[in-house]
């Protein structure tokens, strides 16, 4: 059954500011971000503003940033504008149209409007450079500002070498960092994704995960795989 466009109005609402604030009595955690590409700014940004200690710790020194054109959907756009995001300030464009074209003739052959966007889903689908998008997503994270007193810790040139089960990193100078919770996001050259979930693996973990469940190790799937136990009835949906 297809949703009336008050319906769909009202679901696509941004929540109010502080909608996710730490309330009192809540625990904050100590954590750590591995990486501070977007995925990792964007962890970051949403973690310290519930109230968390947040560090990040990322192997470059940010020297020479590069990246294409890079696209957010009404989903992320609405995300961003809840943690403050200024799309103006990074250069955002408006996604209006996608047309396809004869790449002979230049006939378009197919158009895809986007320009209702807005009123359908409550933000728009617009376009960044990566580097625009990614300067503003730092400001976010890492400057106090009139939408966020809350902000995480940036270490640049901090590669993390190894990855303990008790949320212990080791930097390259030895220096040991023990947190309640470790982030992984390091990127395309992602280089402690694998150590973690070979760390999880000889843990025992997924096998304890395999026995509590009375489905087959195919419906709970492998964590070296990159692949998280959500168990369904059909084991092809896993």
């Amino acid at each position: 059954m297809r949703t009336s466009s008050a319906e769909r109005g009202e679901y696509h609402q941004i929540l109010p500011p502080n909608t996710f604030a730490p309330e009192e009595g809540h625990q904050a955690l100590d954590i750590a971000i591995i990486g501070a590409g977007i995925a990792g700014l964007v962890s970051a940004i949403g973690l310290a503003e519930s109230g968390h200690n947040v560090e990040v710790f990322e192997r470059s020194r940010f020297a020479n940033e590069v990246g294409a054109a890079i696209t957010t959907c009404p989903n992320s756009s609405r995300i961003l504008q809840y943690y403050g995001f200024d799309p103006d300030r990074a250069g955002g464009m408006a996604f209006d149209a996608l047309h396809f074209m004869n790449g002979q003739s230049g006939e378009i052959i197919e158009r895809h409007p986007f320009a209702d966007y807005q009123k359908l889903y409550g933000a728009p689908w617009l376009l960044y450079h990566r580097v625009d998008l990614h300067k503003e997503l730092k400001n976010l994270a890492f400057e106090t500002g009139a939408n966020s007193s809350r902000v995480a810790k940036l270490h640049l040139s901090s590669p993390i070498q190894e990855i303990g089960l008790d949320g212990t990193l080791i930097l390259p100078n030895g220096e040991k960092v023990k947190k309640d919770l470790v982030v992984v996001a390091d990127g395309v050259h992602v280089t402690m994704a694998s150590p973690a979930f070979d760390l999880i693996n000889d843990s025992g973990l997924v096998e304890q995960i395999r026995c509590a469940s009375s489905r087959s190790a195919r419906q709970v799937g492998f964590l070296r795989n990159g692949r998280f136990p959500f168990p369904h009835s059909d084991p092809e949906v896993d």
